[in-house]
């Protein structure tokens, strides 16, 4: 996939990895999800094109959004957070995500503290109880 946009990310993801310690891609869309949007074409596509250039260039973790549900998945070495969950109408499981550790369909929102060597991904729910917590170290 040559496109600008494309090169773009290649670019700033290689920089990263020489740079920092955590690289963490923001989406709008999921590359993984159980809810109601998890098989669509271009969630599909997502995974063809862009998750072997995450792979390539060793992203901790990945935030995005789209679907309505709260998930945590895992595929070669990214972390995959979906909170989408934030007073839109709920979805509920509609697929079965083979990399899926973690599910909700309740409102939420997530925490990230990041120190010198780890990052702390904590996802609560609307009235604070925490639904799923996750430490990347490095």
């Amino acid at each position: 996939m040559e496109t600008e946009q494309f090169n773009w990310l290649e670019k700033e993801l290689k920089t990263a990895k020489e740079s920092e310690k955590f690289v963490i891609v923001v989406l709008h869309h999921p590359p993984f999800s159980s809810g109601k949007h998890g098989q669509d074409s271009d969630i599909l596509k997502l995974q063809q094109t862009l998750l072997p250039l995450l792979e390539k260039n060793t992203v901790d973790l990945v935030f995005a959004g789209h679907d309505h549900v709260c998930e945590r998945s895992y595929r070669n070495g990214i972390y995959y957070i979906t909170s989408g969950a934030a007073g839109a109408p709920l979805y509920e499981k509609t697929f079965e995500n083979k990399y899926r550790q973690f599910f909700s369909s309740q409102n939420n929102y997530s925490k990230i503290l990041v120190s010198k060597n780890q990052l702390v991904i904590d996802v609560f729910d609307d009235l604070g109880a925490e639904l799923d917590h996750l430490i990347i170290k490095k």
